[in-house]
């Protein structure tokens, strides 16, 4: 075949043989529960990682790695994506999603607002994590283009907690975490996120103190905090809970 390969289609190609001899399969299972908005959410990840550059050994941030994968999950939920760190603390990340709704909410009243139909989603996002002794940082920052269904009513859109008007909208979120890891290997913490669209200005924001345990290898997080919105009836306390399986060794620091 005549031509040349798109600049992705080369990266991807690049990336997936430069270092094939590192190359793993992973696979994650997670299941999350919210209290306030209300929501459990069960996710599916199948991952195809590999090293770029350097040597994963304990205590060691300095390498190089990618992960091309998918994920099932949610109302449904499925997605596509791409992952280079180019140093291991230092994430970033492309996702491409399509959300398809075709159950009543038990959050938003869908006599009201259209709850139903295919949302897709475009997320860009950066990660960066610092550690200095039992001390850890992560902070995330994530741009999203949203293509609503079309509906003369308001839309709901469950991930970002909104109701909005049809058409393109544009959503960015940061998350910052501060964490101790104990003297048992447990981990107690803070995580802060906010979220808005930037072109509604609407917005909301978390906090959460969290606990998060390892056991049998399942991991468990448990948080007590507060969910504050301009969407109004949502606000409130919030409990929240995960338990999360993953098998196959992972490249990531975070």
């Amino acid at each position: 075949m005549k031509g040349k390969l798109s600049s992705f289609s080369f990266l991807i190609l690049t990336l997936l043989f430069s270092s094939i001899a590192f190359a793993q399969f992973q696979q994650r299972y997670t299941l999350s529960y919210r209290s306030n908005p209300a929501g459990m959410n069960a996710v599916g990840s199948l991952t195809y990682s590999g090293l770029m550059w350097g040597t994963k050994e304990k205590g060691n941030p300095l390498y190089g790695y990618y992960k091309i994968g998918g994920q099932l999950g949610g109302a449904p939920t499925a997605a596509v994506f791409l992952e280079v760190a180019p140093i291991a603390p230092v994430v970033f990340e492309v996702q491409k999603s399509a959300t398809y709704r075709f159950l009543n909410s038990s959050v938003f009243d869908c006599n009201n607002f259209y709850c139903f139909g295919v949302t897709e989603r475009t997320d860009y996002s950066v990660r960066a994590a610092g550690k200095y002794e039992d001390f850890m940082f992560i902070g995330s920052y994530m741009w999203r283009d949203i293509k609503v269904p079309e509906s003369s009513k308001p839309v709901m859109l469950e991930l970002e907690n909104f109701t909005v008007l049809s058409g393109d909208h544009k959503f960015n979120e940061s998350t910052l975490f501060f964490g101790y890891g104990l003297w048992t290997g447990d981990t107690l913490g803070i995580v802060y996120t906010q979220g808005e669209f930037s072109d509604l200005s609407r917005r909301y924001n978390s906090s959460y103190g969290i606990y998060h345990w390892k056991k049998n290898g399942i991991a468990y997080t448990a948080g007590i905090g507060n969910f504050n919105t301009d969407q109004p009836n949502l606000s409130g306390s919030s409990l929240i809970f995960s338990i999360g399986k993953t098998i196959g060794e992972s490249l990531s620091l975070f």
